[in-house]
C-alpha cells in the first residue's frame, strides 16, 4: 500500500516550513486512522535534531526515530 496525497497551501514557503518544523504539527498531518505517539522531540525540529516516535498504522505499532537533516528557507 503507497498513500500518496497532493494539496496546495495558500501561504509562503517560510510559513509552510516553520508549521512542519513543529514537532507537534506530526499529529496534525498524520492521516487517519494513523495515531501517532510522541515520546521525544523538540518543540521545534532543526538542523540533526532528533524526534522518537510510534505510528500506529495496523494493529501493531511501529516505532521511529527520525533526524531532521535540513530545513527549508
Amino acid at each position: 500500500m503507497k498513500f500518496q496525497h497532493r494539496f496546495s497551501v495558500r501561504a509562503p514557503l517560510a510559513r509552510v516550513a516553520e508549521f512542519h518544523a513543529r514537532s507537534a504539527s506530526m499529529a496534525a498531518i498524520t492521516p487517519p486512522p494513523m495515531v501517532v505517539r510522541m515520546h521525544r522531540a523538540p518543540e521545534h525540529m532543526g538542523s540533526g535534531d532528533e524526534m522518537d516516535f510510534t505510528l500506529w498504522a495496523d494493529p501493531l505499532p511501529q516505532q521511529a526515530q527520525v533526524v531532521e537533516a535540513h530545513r527549508c528557507a
